[in-house]
């Protein structure tokens, strides 16, 4: 039986065999590349080694990709800034600050990855943060957004679709360690944002 082409799947392939073309420039700068110069697809040489160099350097993939998708990977599947947004309000969730999602100028630093809806979303989510606010409106995105990343990674490390889709985010510099029990609840969290961002 040939199962169909979904967009998913092609989705999937492309970033597993083409990481090039989605690479954030930080991994394009790992495999040894000045990013000001490069402009995937105008070389197929270039980005054919490219693509290798950026699999070895992320170890990737080690196992085969699936060729249907569960109902949890369609979930997983979103496009780099939907990603990025996953992770950021994931790091949200972890610092337990209502202000962060409360207060306008705050608001307004998320503003570029998330709409009041988004905000509201994630307020709706019946996590109650009472730790005080200890990042500047600046910090907050570049601090949650990695801290997010860190620990969606912890979790997904050995899911085929965030392994995939990671090379549109920054490589970690360090894993993360955290208690499993923490694990578990990252887990959780980050299962309900796949649903609702």
């Amino acid at each position: 039986m040939i199962l169909p082409l979904t967009a998913d799947i092609r989705y999937l392939h492309q970033l597993a065999w083409r990481p090039a073309q989605f690479a954030h420039p930080l991994w394009l700068a790992a495999a040894g590349l000045k990013t000001g110069n490069y402009c995937y697809g105008r070389s197929h040489e270039l980005d054919a080694a490219l693509n290798v160099v950026l699999n070895s350097l992320r170890n990737f993939p080690q196992q085969s990709l699936p060729a249907l998708l569960t109902q949890q990977q369609q979930y997983q599947m979103v496009e780099p800034p939907r990603l990025l947004a996953r992770c950021l309000a994931l790091g949200l969730v972890y610092l337990q600050c209502d202000d962060y999602l409360r207060l306008r100028q705050y608001r307004q630093a998320l503003a570029p990855l998330f709409d009041e809806s988004d905000i509201q979303q994630l307020m709706g989510m019946g996590y109650r943060g009472y730790l005080p606010a200890r990042l500047s409106p600046q910090q907050l995105p570049i601090v949650a957004s990695r801290l997010g990343q860190s620990l969606a990674h912890h979790v997904r490390r050995d899911c085929i679709v965030w392994r995939a889709m990671c090379i549109s985010l920054p490589p970690l510099p360090r894993s993360l360690f955290i208690s499993r029990a923490l694990s578990l609840a990252v887990d959780h969290w980050l299962t309900r944002l796949e649903r609702l961002l």
